[in-house]
């Protein structure tokens, strides 16, 4: 493929752009092939597969509770909005934890899920901290 002058018009350009695409096209294409004849491929994907159902249905993974680590993970998130606001790079803000939701629209902003959303915002001198919680009965871990 020889290179694009110094002057290509746009649908020079936009032919060379193509023609590069189907290069590369064809080349992930012939690996892909090369690869799908591999021992490897079928001790690591065929065989794996093929213990699945034929439906195309896979169970579904199980969920996974919050341990020790998500929850400071979540408190560092909610530490760092408070330094931002505190420093004013951000006037206000919101922190969420995982399994939850903050939805946003018509009326007042409302929170949905296990867990709970912290908004930060200044107020005159201090930086305040509310947090606001699913209402609507969703069920909390024991």
């Amino acid at each position: 493929m020889s290179p694009l002058p110094a002057d290509a018009t746009k649908g020079q350009k936009s032919a060379y752009k193509k023609q590069r695409e189907q290069i590369s096209e064809q080349v992930a294409e012939d690996w892909k092939k090369k690869f799908q004849a591999t021992e490897q491929y079928r001790r690591n994907v065929v065989d794996p597969l093929s213990v699945l159902p034929r439906d195309g249905r896979a169970a579904a993974p199980p969920k996974r509770r919050m341990g020790i680590i998500d929850t400071v993970r979540q408190w560092g998130t909610l530490t760092r909005l408070v330094h931002a606001v505190d420093a004013g790079l951000a006037v206000e803000g919101w922190a969420i934890d995982e399994g939850t939701v903050l939805v946003a629209g018509d009326g007042p902003p409302r929170v949905e899920g296990l867990g709970s959303a912290y908004r930060v915002a200044r107020e005159g001198e201090r930086v305040c901290v509310a947090v606001a919680a699913d209402t609507a009965g969703a069920p909390r871990p024991a």
